[in-house]
């Protein structure tokens, strides 16, 4: 009884603190999601007032070179930031850098001039910003930045349709890049982390980067790709892996948000427990064996008295038996 109890009480305690964990993931990627969509409702308003502008429009279709010239004033606080905020003390419409894209998704490149206020890029972080085909709604993708000193960074990209108010056809595309997301679980002395996959890599600040890299792309390459939560070791302690694809049905590579969250204080629970169900069962066992044996004294009691009895009577009756034979 004590050996099904602890298997029972075990798994029960286990399966609640996944669920308690994939309910804080959850709750961290509807942050997230409510940030995007405050973006889109933004920039669709804000992608809808460029075209417009009728030296937009004209630059967009026919003068492309004057595009980010007509451009600037529009989007000036974007790049300089909006006074919405969101948890991680971002703003949400704080932009670091933006391009457009033409009609067959290609990337109008600024003017050198124009790099101060559009956000400098290498050509080929500038490249990865185009699309094969002109999107019809918000695509939604990643790019590595690398710094002057080799370090890298990532951003998030956003590219928002251009939708010509004459034609209703697409014209071209802007596209911005925004510091992305952070979790409110990267809690310091928590032991949870969280990072990005893309692209075939783990961009992931925590330590044991390169295990948990194989295992991401271990549960990424499964047809159920991260809906379960996955089991992992880091060096030598047990982790819960969680994976959420990010932007699913978008034309830039997917991507992946990736937490693990420490699953030591599962196990100290656990041992907690294993020892509250042991002691009691033994003082269950111990309580049973004295009331058992007080039963059975009890219990015993006629059973001797009849036996004392029975002997009483055998040897009266061979006493009598031996003087009836003697005369």
């Amino acid at each position: 009884v004590t050996g099904v109890g602890l298997y029972f009480a075990e798994r029960n305690l286990t399966a609640g603190v996944e669920r308690d964990l994939r309910r804080e993931f959850e709750g961290e990627l509807d942050a997230r999601q409510r940030v995007d969509e405050i973006r889109r409702a933004a920039l669709a308003e804000r992608c809808r007032a460029l075209v417009r502008k009728p030296r937009i429009q004209a630059a967009l279709e026919e003068f492309p070179e004057s595009l980010y010239d007509n451009a600037e004033s529009e989007l000036r606080d974007v790049m300089e930031g909006g006074d919405e905020a969101l948890a991680g003390g971002a703003a949400v419409l704080h932009a670091k850098f933006y391009r457009f894209l033409d009609a067959r998704g290609a990337v109008i490149s600024a003017p050198p001039k124009k790099l101060p206020v559009v956000g400098a890029l290498e050509p080929a972080e500038e490249a990865r910003l185009a699309l094969p085909l002109q999107p019809g709604r918000q695509q939604i993708g990643y790019l590595v930045r690398r710094a002057a000193d080799g370090s890298e960074t990532v951003a998030e990209t956003i590219a928002m349709p251009i939708i010509s108010d004459e034609t209703r056809e697409v014209i071209a595309a802007l596209v911005l890049g925004f510091r992305p997301f952070e979790f409110a679980a990267n809690r310091a002395g928590s032991g949870i982390a969280s990072g990005l996959w893309f692209d075939g890599r783990l961009h992931f600040a925590g330590p044991h980067a390169a295990t948990l890299a194989r295992e991401v792309a271990r549960v990424v390459a499964a047809p159920e790709a991260a809906e379960p939560p996955s089991r992992v070791v880091l060096a030598g302690a047990p982790h819960l892996l969680f994976c959420k694809k990010l932007n699913p049905d978008s034309r830039y590579p997917p991507a992946y948000e990736v937490c693990v969250y420490p699953l030591a204080g599962l196990h100290a629970r656990q041992t907690q427990l294993r020892w509250q169900i042991v002691g009691t069962g033994g003082l269950l066992l111990l309580g049973g064996l004295v009331v058992s044996q007080f039963l059975s004294r009890r219990l015993s009691a006629p059973v001797e008295k009849l036996a004392i009895d029975s002997e009483r009577s055998a040897r009266f009756s061979a006493d009598a038996s031996h003087q009836l034979k003697t005369p």
